[in-house]
């Protein structure tokens, strides 16, 4: 495992031999997770048999001549096979999360006082949620904001998030246009050239 810094944010991200790949496949291969361009899957960090998958900057994973990236993490879950909710009611999904239950669901630890939800959207069979959580981070020097979707890919449910550092924090408008990336780069994966 190496430590890499993120201009002040120090992530316990395990470096691979060679280069970092830049999509890592789950449940065996039936889904591809890929983060936004210039990013790689951290692939000991990732738990692919659990459905979770965590990107990085490739230079900061060691790939030399990579593209220039926001520093940031991006993190995809994919959820079972039947596990998919949102597109049978986004409006439903989004009411959910506009609620009380919101921050308890947000929540990082036990304590939902610590999320403050700033906008929620629906855009079509997507469910997007903007927010904050003071509670501590796992990975130190991270920002508190996050910018996270959740939607269907298939019969699964999916949940995208991205956080930025605090030394560096992503506006507003990064944060939801790198969430835009790692969605739409996920989906086009996912999609069979017949499709």
């Amino acid at each position: 495992m190496i430590r890499i810094v993120l201009a002040g944010a120090t992530l316990a991200l395990a470096g691979c031999a060679g280069l970092p790949a830049a999509q890592l496949a789950m449940f065996d291969g039936n889904v591809v997770t890929v983060g936004p361009n210039g990013y790689c899957a951290d692939a000991v960090a990732s738990r692919p048999d659990k459905g979770f998958a965590i990107f990085a900057p490739c230079a900061t994973l060691g790939a030399s001549g990579a593209a220039t990236a926001l520093s940031a993490i991006t993190t995809v879950q994919v959820g079972d096979s039947g596990s998919a909710i949102v597109q049978s009611d986004p409006a439903g999904f989004a009411a959910v999360l506009s609620e009380d239950t919101g921050p308890k669901i947000l929540a990082r630890g036990s304590d939902a006082t610590t999320v403050t939800i700033n906008m929620v959207i629906q855009d079509g069979a997507r469910v997007s949620v903007y927010f904050t959580d003071d509670a501590a981070t796992a990975i130190k020097g991270m920002q508190n904001a996050e910018w996270r979707s959740f939607f269907d890919l298939d019969d699964r449910l999916v949940t995208v998030s991205v956080r930025g550092i605090d030394a560096a924090p992503l506006s507003e408008r990064d944060g939801v246009v790198l969430l835009d990336q790692a969605i739409a780069a996920l989906i086009v994966a996912n999609t069979s050239a017949d499709g």
